[in-house]
């Protein structure tokens, strides 16, 4: 099973248990979506998000 690491090479919990959560799609599907929340995890990192946070506090994207 494929699994998303951050920069300083130690996994992210919400994009990995996003994709635990689709373990039953095929593994080229699970690539294809971790490559998406791969993207969406590095532009937060570089606006200075916490992801994490920002989805568990019931934050919208406006």
């Amino acid at each position: 099973m494929p699994i998303l690491l951050g920069k300083d090479d130690l996994a992210v919990c919400m994009g990995n248990e996003f994709i635990l959560g689709r373990r039953a799609l095929a593994y080229d599907a699970l690539i294809r979506d971790l490559r998406e929340v791969a993207m969406l995890h590095e532009w937060a990192e570089l606006h200075g998000m916490d992801m994490t946070n920002f989805i568990s506090g019931g934050s919208a994207f406006n």
